[in-house]
């Protein structure tokens, strides 16, 4: 019967599938085949030609590719093939090959059918196939309606029965062979559906086998080739062994792939493994959840599984044998014990190769306890070689962090000192007649480079916050002075845009607080500015109230529960952009941005709000941010300080920083300075304010000068050639440096290193002040004043020809009265009334302080010289008032022989200002009247 084009099968109505690589293949010259599954289980080849062109070996190629295409390994089916349309008589020889082909497909092929085939061509194949016996059965019928049922009976029957699972029936691909082209180790995996999965290895396991080994299982696990509650066959006959390492991430690998895949071997036979192996197993049956059954050779787990006999030896794993064990044996084990034990040898773990007769009754004891020896002789080395290994990756890490503290002081060295004269030129050159086009591009000069100078005082505070360096400092401060002034620097970048800035500034925050100033001042300051950045019309609100003020404060962070604190709620608001909700969290990451794309149109290295992060998490509190796309976003942040208080004196530096044109305000002032474009900036900042420049290119050309010449003050660069600020600075101090001038001279540092570790070396060793560069020319002026001041009222005496110095008259008196009264309103009357009190306390602490001094009490020094030093500031005497804090710090240190040292200078300007107290009180007196 011809079922070239049915869908359905005519017998029994079964489904036929055909497809077009299947149709029509040449097997010979004169001979083609086509194939077709009827059913889901029966092969149909419809052959047409020659049977004297048959060639088995190619018939069997297409057929397994057909087989391949649509059965899973594992399935059985039964041949039909058609003869109607076939000539001729098969050869001997094909006969013959086609015999033994049938023969290996036992496992698979449960039944052959021939139909519409000559008498002559069936009696033939019948006594061939008689002789050999096959082991499936072989039918020759007369047309394809018996051939189809006979084919469902071969098929029912298979299903009746428990059919016996053989080497044959398993299936393998070549992607389930890995094999170690440098060691000896090879596996190759086969399963039968779904139910076993089998692996066949030799050689020795190492622990770079494990992860192709576990590649494969998760490949066959993953296709669907095995389910749960599966068996596993390994044969291990061939293995010689493996090391603990490998054993551990293999068995911990099978675990994952079970778990991820809940596909679990419930039972495993391991066949063919010696002692050493058996052991190694056991170990990890508990890892791998699955039963373990030893066994000889695969062929036996077969023979077991037909027989369903794995479950009743579950328990009977290594049989039972009778020991015939002497108390020799047992004093020979015990002794091998100790020799285990843990003595060491070079400070490693002792191990033994004894070699153990196989005969012997307890080889598996020895074997095992040799096993666990050598496991922990592994274990330790290892564990000596993580130390090893943590260890040098400490010391890298170490040295890593202190090249880059290196780097960035270098760098920062490197960078600032172009950057002075960038900046300072500009300023310069900003003081001179210029049209309005070159003042515009000046002025964009002067932004971009200071912009720059920011973004590397960022990277540097990143740095130092990631090593735990970052410190802050406490200074009594004015709130209100400290943020108007950070809001006014801000004023005319928000101008160019026209976006005003408003200040709401709660009336019970406190005048004065104790902390970082500056630190506070650059949080707010990153804040401003990012709002102006990101917005285009509007206004930027700044709001700084009482925490205990807020009634919606609702972000608890945790108060410093010690009296006298007190906390500030800050905000910062615009009209801009906004943040995307997804952005919110990671925006106070470091480097991170909202848009962080090449085509991002606002600039910024994404550290900002990272660091204002750590500064409000350093004082106490906490920073977040509200904000809708489109309409703007809110910032805010909470900080913990002390209280403050009013300060007795500010310092009056104007008569001195910005003496005009009054030459005879002006100091001979010592530059020691090696590069030209510093030496160009500050030379020319001090001769714009009637300051004398003396410059210095190397340290002792420096030395020379300081020989010959009194100097008011030292501008004193740490790096330079020959001899460096720091040592050139110790041996002043020391006295070393003979000259007019005393050792007690101000000196200020210019360096471009800016870490605190550089500030406080300057200040070991006796310099008066610090400057960063770029020198900016208000805090270089600033700075001369405030340290000059000091040393001009230590030294008023007399010159070398004996007359009193005028000149240091004509720069300060010992009472700046025009400062006293500027900060009690021009009371008359309350200043009188100071001066009267001071007349009549300060000689009672002049005397305890003499005493203090001379008895060495320098606890005492320290507690009366900060007296004495509050107290000639409110009188208006600022010289006295720096002699009595240098005192103090004397104090503080413990350097008796500095305090001692000062006290007469101290004593002697303190009766001169006494005297100037008492003259010009009667011109106070006058006017109070």
């Amino acid at each position: 019967m011809d079922i070239t084009n049915e869908n359905l099968c005519p017998v029994l109505n079964l489904p036929i599938t055909q497809k077009p690589e299947w149709t029509n293949l040449v097997v010979a010259e004169n001979y083609h085949v086509t194939f077709r599954i009827v059913g889901t289980r029966i092969l149909v080849a419809l052959a047409e030609g020659d049977m004297e062109a048959y060639d088995v070996s190619r018939y069997y190629e297409l057929r397994e590719k057909v087989i391949q295409d649509y059965f899973e390994p594992g399935d059985t089916f039964v041949e039909l093939k058609d003869y109607s349309k076939l000539s001729g008589m098969p050869s001997r020889y094909a006969r013959k090959e086609q015999t033994e082909k049938f023969q290996n497909e036992e496992g698979r092929l449960i039944g052959f059918i021939g139909y519409n085939c000559s008498f002559v061509v069936r009696g033939i194949f019948k006594l061939g196939i008689h002789m050999r016996d096959l082991p499936f059965p072989f039918r020759m019928v007369e047309s394809y309606e018996h051939a189809i049922k006979h084919a469902i009976k071969i098929l029912d029957n298979d299903k009746k029965r428990a059919r016996k699972v053989t080497d044959a029936h398993f299936y393998t691909r070549p992607e389930w062979s890995y094999s170690d082209d440098n060691s000896d180790f090879s596996v190759t995996f086969l399963v039968i559906k779904p139910f076993i999965l089998k692996s066949v290895a030799s050689g020795y396991l190492m622990s770079q086998h494990v992860k192709p080994i576990l590649d494969i299982v998760e490949i066959i696990v993953d296709e669907g080739f095995i389910t749960d509650k599966h068996i596993r066959i390994a044969d291990y006959s061939k293995v010689t062994g493996s090391d603990r390492a490998a054993r551990k991430l293999l068995a911990n690998g099978y675990k994952e792939i079970s778990r991820r895949y809940k596909c679990n071997a419930d039972f495993s036979y391991i066949c063919g493994a010696n002692a050493l192996v058996k052991i190694a197993l056991v170990f990890i049956e508990k890892i791998i959840n699955s039963k373990l059954r030893f066994v000889d050779t695969a062929e036996q787990a077969l023979i077991e599984i037909n027989n369903r006999s794995h479950i009743s030896n579950l328990f009977n794993k290594n049989g039972s044998k009778n020991l015939d064990i002497s108390f020799r044996d047992i004093d020979a084990l015990v002794q091998f014990i100790g020799s285990l034990a843990w003595h060491t040898e070079n400070e490693e773990l002792y191990y033994t190769n004894n070699t153990i007769p196989e005969e012997h009754p307890l080889k598996d004891i020895y074997d095992a306890l040799r096993l666990i020896q050598l496991d922990l002789h592994v274990f330790m080395e290892e564990k000596r070689q993580r130390e090893i290994q943590l260890q040098q990756a400490k010391e890298k890490a170490e040295f890593a962090n202190k090249a880059k503290n290196e780097f960035l002081a270098n760098i920062s060295h490197e960078i600032r000192t172009p950057m002075n004269g960038i900046l300072g030129m500009t300023d310069l050159t900003l003081e001179t007649e210029l049209n309005d086009e070159q003042r515009r591009y000046l002025e964009t000069v002067k932004f971009s480079a200071e912009s720059l100078l920011h973004l590397m005082n960022d990277l540097l505070d990143v740095s130092k916050m990631e090593a735990g360096k970052f410190k802050l400092v406490e200074e009594n401060f004015n709130v209100r002075a400290e943020i108007s002034t950070t809001i006014a620097a801000l004023n005319t970048q928000a101008m160019r845009k026209s976006l005003p800035l408003e200040l709401n500034f709660g009336t019970h925050v406190p005048a004065y607080l104790i902390g970082d100033a500056t630190r506070i001042r650059q949080v707010l300051t990153n804040l401003i500015s990012n709002a102006i950045k990101f917005t285009q019309k509007g206004t930027i609100g700044i709001t700084i109230e009482l925490l205990d003020d807020v009634a919606s404060y609702n972000h608890n962070s945790e108060p410093p529960v010690a009296d006298g604190v007190c906390g500030l709620y800050c905000s910062v608001s615009d009209h801009g952009i906004g943040i995307p909700p997804d952005k919110i969290e990671s925006i106070f990451e470091t480097f991170q941005q909202v848009d962080g794309t090449l085509s991002r149109k606002h600039q910024g290295a994404g550290l900002g709000l990272a660091i204002c992060k750590q500064l409000v998490h350093m004082m106490g509190g906490e920073i977040w941010v509200e904000s809708t796309p489109g309409q703007g976003s809110t910032f805010y942040f909470t900080i913990y300080l002390k209280m403050g208080q009013q300060p007795v004196s500010h310092e009056n530096t104007q008569q001195l920083t910005e003496p005009g044109n009054d030459e005879s305000h002006s100091l001979h002032i010592l530059i020691a300075e090696d590069e030209p474009i510093n030496q160009q900036v500050i030379t020319r900042i001090l001769e714009k304010s009637c300051h004398v420049p003396h410059l210095a290119e190397h340290g002792n050309e420096a030395i020379k000068l300081l020989k010959k010449q009194r100097y008011d003050l030292i501008l004193m660069d740490i790096q330079m050639p020959e001899v460096d600020g720091i040592t050139l600075t110790e041996r002043i101090r020391s006295g070393e440096i003979k000259g007019p001038n005393p050792k007690s001279i101000p000196i200020i540092a210019l360096t471009a290193h800016i870490m605190q570790s550089n500030r406080d070396r300057c200040m070991e060793v006796g310099m008066n002040g610090f400057l960063s560069k770029p020198i900016k020319k208000r805090e270089l002026l600033e700075t001369i004043g405030r340290f000059a001041q000091t040393f001009v009222q230590q030294n008023i005496g007399t010159n070398e020809s004996g007359q009193a110095s005028t000149k240091s008259d004509q720069i300060v008196g010992f009472i700046n009265t025009v400062d006293v009264l500027d900060r009690l309103e021009q009371d008359q009357k309350l200043l009188f009334q100071i001066w009267k009190t001071f007349l009549n306390e300060s000689p009672v602490y002049m005397e305890q302080l003499r005493l203090a001094i001379e008895q060495k009490d320098m606890q005492q020094v320290e507690r009366i010289a900060h007296k004495l030093k509050g107290a000639t500031a409110n009188v208006g005497a600022d010289g006295l008032r720096d002699v009595a804090w240098q005192i103090e710090q004397a104090g503080q240190q413990g350097k008796d022989s500095d305090a001692d040292a000062i006290f007469p200078r101290f004593s002697d300007m303190y009766e001169k200002a006494i005297d100037e107290i008492k003259e010009q009180m009667l011109t106070v007196e006058i006017h109070a009247t």
